[in-house]
């Protein structure tokens, strides 16, 4: 499992989200976005939230992110859903593209199955109708794939059917008794595989060995690490949206009024309050304000990020005609183009570092013009 793989397939769910069709576009955003079971909703459907819950009919395509993604519903067409946990127990009738910390699969595809994520489950009920293809740190496939499998991983368990083929590259592969695999099994791997006595094989058994390198484990570190911290980001974004709209969206408007002033205030608050801390820990007394202080720094830097995220998307949205669309959605989009950029071997960093100073310069702008308001308006 590579960084580039994560890239790649980051890539691919930045189009299924930019990608609009002729047909019509439903939004639901919030801190929690339900569709109850009985609604029918027959335009596409993009979905963000800290918790989304599609148990409705959805006939067209779906996307949807956040937390928590549950869809006990059905699609009618293809469904691309991400979050720090996914669990889908209904019905795909098209392709299904899911990714998150942990991933659960207990419903039924009539299509192709594409995953990516930390721990994945393939439960005994779940049912694919054709290929089923995933990256995982750790991978338990039971339920029935009656096309090929593709699997790439630290551990990959099958203990359930395979129609087709499986093809597996895995630190450790496990076969378990439940297992049947109708086709061949052809697995890379840098020891045999613990295949069960109860298990069946009927193609034949193919073992290419190949040795752990180093490089490939800081290669699954650096791509969990990309994956987790971009889901941590993006629900601390939607928590802070959904409590103070004003603040994020007003930052975000004032990045590029003008930009330069957002990077000469970024660098210098950058620079200057660590040295302001360490200089009011020296007294005793400037303690209790250099502790404070600190606090606010660090969350500050963290979250500027976002800021930076959201006037990405809001942009990007503007130029498609599409300005009013929901402050989740722009994030959303925004974040992860922000964090693809940053994801680029060797000017990643730089990204990295200019997005920090501009959200937080703009934060600080922000504060200043809302501060002066108040006064003029005799509130403060």
């Amino acid at each position: 499992m590579s960084y580039q793989t994560l890239q790649a397939s980051s890539l691919l769910l930045l189009v299924c989200v930019l990608s609009f069709s002729g047909s019509a576009t439903e939004f639901r955003s919030g801190t929690t976005v339900t569709i109850p079971q009985g609604e029918r909703i027959t335009d596409e459907l993009y979905a963000a939230g800290q918790n989304v819950v599609i148990g409705g009919a959805v006939e067209n395509d779906l996307m949807a992110i956040g937390g928590q993604v549950s869809l006990p519903g059905s699609v009618a067409q293809s469904a691309s859903v991400a979050g720090g946990s996914v669990n889908v127990t209904g019905k795909v009738s098209g392709n299904l593209r899911a990714a998150g910390g942990t991933i659960d699969i207990s419903g039924v595809s009539d299509s192709n199955v594409s995953l990516l994520g930390g721990t994945i489950n393939v439960v005994s009920n779940a049912r694919i109708a054709r290929d089923l293809s995933l990256a995982a740190g750790q991978a338990t496939i039971s339920g029935t794939v009656w096309g090929n499998l593709f699997a790439k991983g630290g551990q990959v368990t099958v203990n359930g059917r395979v129609r087709g083929n499986a093809r597996i590259a895995a630190d450790r592969v496990i076969i378990g008794s439940g297992a049947v695999i109708d086709g061949d099994l052809i697995y890379s791997s840098p020891r045999k595989a613990e295949i069960a006595s109860g298990a069946r094989i009927t193609g034949k058994t193919i073992y290419q060995p190949r040795p752990m390198p180093e490089k490939r484990e800081a290669g699954g570190l650096k791509f969990g690490m990309w994956l987790l911290s971009f889901l941590m980001l993006f629900l601390v974004g939607v928590v802070l949206t959904a409590l103070t709209p004003a603040l994020i969206t007003g930052v975000a408007d004032r990045l590029a009024r003008p930009l330069w002033m957002s990077l000469l205030i970024g660098f210098a608050l950058l620079v200057g309050i660590p040295v302001v801390v360490i200089i009011s820990m020296i007294t005793i007394i400037g303690i209790p304000l250099a502790l404070i202080l600190l606090a606010v720094y660090l969350i500050s830097v963290y979250i500027s990020r976002l800021f930076v995220g959201i006037a990405i998307g809001r942009l990007l949205f503007a130029k498609l005609g599409k300005p009013s669309l929901s402050p989740y959605l722009s994030l959303l989009v925004g974040l992860l183009i922000l964090w693809i950029l940053i994801g680029i071997p060797y000017i990643g960093w730089f990204v990295h570092l200019v997005a920090l100073i501009t959200g937080l310069g703009g934060l600080a702008v922000q504060r200043f013009h809302m501060l002066r308001d108040l006064r003029r308006e005799g509130r403060l």
